[in-house]
Formats: structure tokens, sequence, C-alpha cells
């Protein structure tokens, strides 16, 4: 018995057989100086069909391969030059082509996306009216030299954790790096304002107990949006939020005002890292079409990367900037 095509199948060809019909009955017949407009228009619309084969339905598993689609069907089709119906057409076979997809593509499990996309809006509301302008401020009013030196007094204060998920890892020459940053730039660079150790081969990295339940084996579990944090994993967050606390000297120590001090460093952080962020992160937001997609697997991947010890060293972690949008 042949085999029944899937639904997506036959709304391709539908739109592609109705697309094709209007081009052949609606073109005029060439004559003299028109025949290489049409020969041109001819090989644009051969290029259209032969996108939409290999694009074939069934096998787009993500939003982001369906923007690729489209991105491509822009890139290499003028619409504007197409007949308005033939517009149309495409227009509704994107839009049914994203029907027929899954929102998250292999690799990104997401059971509570409808409840993500609100606490995703929430938060990046809450970047739009407060994270982004005081970043924003602070790049502009804060000399560069000066936030390099908050960023490198920040990023020393990181290391004591690094060093201990190093260790854990079995990385001992990376947990070297670690002490290595943080005795050199805590001594020699005026209590980490200062970054000689990279001068003297000591690169920075950046490593949490999440990034060692993942080398062990730990899978992620599903992905959350959680409010005012941000993208996580349950994996992440039992990592970063509870035994990353247990690796920090500082937390063990005891003053008054303590709660005070401890909050305002994580503002300082957060503007810190989000005034790094601003370009890149605007630009993801430009150039996709679902802005929660896209930086639910810029998110994934780099987490990955991160366990794989693949991002390159200094690297700015747009996901940590965005503790009050993702």
């Amino acid at each position: 018995m042949e085999k029944m095509p899937t639904s997506p199948t036959i709304v391709m060809r539908i739109i592609h057989i109705s697309m094709w019909h209007h081009y052949q009955t609606q073109q005029p017949a060439p004559c003299g100086k028109h025949r290489a407009q049409q020969k041109e228009r001819d090989a644009r619309f051969n290029d259209l069909r032969s996108i939409f084969r290999r694009r074939h339905p069934p096998n787009v598993d993500s939003r982001s391969d369906l923007s690729l689609t489209c991105a491509r069907l822009g890139a290499r089709v003028k619409i504007a030059e197409l007949s308005a119906a033939k517009t149309k057409a495409a227009i509704l076979f994107c839009a049914l082509l994203a029907g027929c997809t899954s929102s998250a593509p292999p690799g990104e499990y997401d059971p509570f996306e409808g409840v993500n996309r609100q606490v995703f809006d929430f938060n990046h509301s809450l970047d739009k009216h407060a994270a982004l302008p005081a970043a924003s401020y602070y790049r502009a009013a804060v000399p560069e030299d000066v936030r390099l030196g908050i960023h490198n007094f920040m990023s020393n204060l990181t290391l004591p954790v690094t060093f201990a998920n190093d260790v854990l890892q079995g990385e001992f020459t990376n947990a070297g790096y670690a002490i290595c940053r943080v005795t050199v730039n805590t001594t020699v660079g005026v209590a980490g304002f200062l970054d000689p150790a990279s001068g003297w081969g000591c690169h920075y990295h950046d490593e949490d107990f999440g990034q060692t339940l993942g080398v062990y084996g730990v899978p992620g579990g599903p992905y959350m949006v959680l409010p005012l944090l941000g993208s996580s994993l349950p994996r992440d967050m039992a990592g970063k939020l509870v035994v990353d606390g247990y690796f920090n000297p500082l937390s063990y120590v005891r003053y008054n005002g303590k709660f005070y001090v401890s909050l305002g460093q994580n503002v300082i952080k957060l503007v810190d890292q989000r005034s790094r962020a601003v370009g890149m992160l605007r630009e993801v937001e430009r150039n996709s079409i679902d802005y929660y997609a896209a930086m639910r697997s810029l998110y994934i991947r780099r987490r990955n990367a991160a366990i794989e010890n693949t991002i390159p060293d200094g690297t700015p972690a747009p996901l940590a900037s965005e503790a009050t949008t993702q």
C-alpha cells in the first residue's frame, strides 16, 4: 500500500501548484526586450521552487530552521518583484509551515514553553525599562578604564568558585590558572581592579557547579525562565544557587550589613554584564523572528559549550547579563 503523504507535504504541494499555475497564466508572452527579463524571472521562480523542495516541511524541526528558510527566500528572491498573489502564497506557506513545526528543536526540551514565554515577556519588559537604561547610562557616564577595572574586580571575586569546580572536574591546569589569577590580580593587580595575570599567561575562564554536574553526565532537564533570574536548567539552578555559595570564602565572613553589600555586588555585576552585552543582545533581537526561541537556543548552546570548555577565553556571557531579561 502506497504511503500517504503527510499533511505538511500536501500543504506545500497545494501552495506550490497554485503559485506555479498563477505564474504560468499571468505572465505576458515574451517579445523582444522582455525576453531577458522573463528569463531572469523564470530563473528566480525556479530558485524559489528549489528552496521549497530542499526545505521539505517534515525535515523542518524548529522555528530556527523556519527562519533560515524564510531568510534564504528573502535573500535569494526579491519578493517585491513577485505578483501580489505569489507574495501572499509565500507568506501563507511560511505561516502554515510554522503551524506544522515544533517550537523547540531537538536538544531543547521546553515543556513549560507557555509559562516560560510569559515570564520571558515580563523579564524583557523589566530589562527594557530598568536594566537596559541603567546599563546604557553606565556606559555613557563611566569612563571605559573605570568600567574595565570594575569588571576585573567582579570577575576576580568569582575565581574561588571557578577553582573549586576546576578541581572537581579534574581540570587541574585550569585550576592552576584560576589560582594564578586570584593571587596575582589580588596583590599586584590592586585587589583585582587590574589584570596583570592575563599578561603572564593566566587566562580567564568561568566555571560553576552546574557545569561540573554536566561534565559528570547529569542531564540539564527542562528549560526554564525564572522571574528576574532568567534562563536556566534545573541542573544549573542547583549548582549556581545552592552549591557554589559554599565554594566562596566570602560567604563565611560575618559582618554587619552583609546582605546590603551582597545586594550591591549583585546589582553592580548585573549592570556591568548588561552593559557589555548591549550591542550583541540588540543584534540577536533584531535578527530573530522569535526572540524567545533565539535566546533559548543561545543559552542551551552556550551552556553545552561551557561544559565542553569550547568557549573562547574572554567571551562575554550574554545570558548571565540577561539576568533580568531572559
